[in-house]
């Protein structure tokens, strides 16, 4: 499933080409990029796109702190749920 991020550019309706905007990528893409298995031609590009998509960018810096919170929640159950339940919100959107 691929996330309408919108945050590209303009609207295509006006005047901008379509093709000059980027699909933002879908939770399985994010996650590899986050666990670093990416090859060297996608982790280009979705370096391109977090520097051009707002809301991606901000998804994946979210993300980065909940894996660093999971680290810390790992013997604390409540806090674990709590922590999954925000990166569930995110990935969500």
């Amino acid at each position: 499933m691929s996330m309408d991020c919108g945050t590209n550019g303009p609207d295509p309706k006006e005047g901008v080409n379509p093709e000059a905007m980027e699909n933002c990528p879908d939770e399985m893409t994010l996650a590899a990029y986050l666990d670093a298995r990416l090859d060297a031609q996608e982790l280009s590009r979705m370096e391109l796109h977090l520097a051009r998509c707002e809301k991606c960018a901000k998804s994946v810096q979210e993300l980065r702190d909940i894996l660093g919170q999971v680290e810390l929640a790992e013997e604390d159950p409540a806090l674990l749920r709590e922590v999954a339940e925000r990166a569930k919100k995110i990935i969500d959107r």
